[in-house]
């Protein structure tokens, strides 16, 4: 069965599967979106709409929200917007129109994944320095069973 967990373990499987990723962003925070603050940045969080369910076991599809956070003293020169963007570049170049796929414990493809929207930069009202861009990507994915 094909479930937002699922979903979220193979987008950050080949996110964290991504070298020059992971030299912007550490793969310990490239992780399932909570509410919670998060200790150091920058941090990636992934999220997932929609999935899950008994209705259909072999197809899903659904909505994966990313979330960039960085502060300025994280970014080369300060250029924060310009740090979220690179950021950016790389989770798009690994998600964008490409096939995902997740065997050894769930069999699982996601067939298709497009981005459908990207935000601009954005200030974080609660901390100082914080900013963050928010990206959507749709999805449609099967089971091998």
């Amino acid at each position: 069965m094909i479930t937002n967990k699922n979903i979220t373990e193979i987008v950050r499987t080949a996110l964290i599967g991504d070298s020059a990723l992971i030299a912007l962003v550490p793969a310990s925070k490239i992780a399932v979106a909570d509410n919670q603050a998060k200790a150091l940045y920058p941090h990636i969080s992934i999220g997932v709409d929609g999935g899950c369910g008994n209705d259909y076991e072999t197809a899903k599809s659904g909505t994966i929200n990313l979330t960039i956070y960085a502060k300025t003293n994280n970014a080369p020169n300060e250029r924060v917007d310009a740090f979220l963007d690179s950021i950016y570049q790389r989770i798009k170049a690994v998600l964008h129109e490409k096939e995902l796929s997740l065997s050894l414990t769930s069999e699982i493809r996601i067939d298709t994944i497009y981005e459908t929207y990207e935000s601009r930069m954005m200030a974080e009202t609660d901390i100082a320095g914080l900013f963050f861009k928010t990206a959507k990507y749709s999805y449609v994915a099967h089971s091998r069973l």
